[in-house]
């Protein structure tokens, strides 16, 4: 299994995909600084959803409600092509 993943993880270093990140020096902070983002955003909506539950937030309003506003956050919906038989 380790052999498996040292030649996996040496082909990945060979890819263009790969070479091309190491040789541009904006690519890794842009793409640790969006994923930190993304992080961000699905905390703070399951902080929403956990302080409606505990009644600090939004307690007048049903928690469906609250959860769905939320939702699209924490789950995006995929879109699905129509099944074609």
């Amino acid at each position: 299994m380790a052999r498996m993943l040292d030649q996996f993880s040496s082909w990945l270093e060979h890819t263009s995909v790969s070479e091309t990140i190491q040789s541009i020096s904006w690519i890794v902070p842009t793409v640790q600084t969006i994923h930190i983002l993304a992080i961000t955003v699905v905390a703070g909506s399951v902080l929403m959803i956990n302080l409606r539950l505990i009644g600090v937030f939004a307690a007048d309003q049903p928690l469906k409600h609250v959860s769905a506003r939320f939702q699209d956050r924490l789950m995006p919906r995929v879109k699905r092509q129509p099944h074609r038989s």
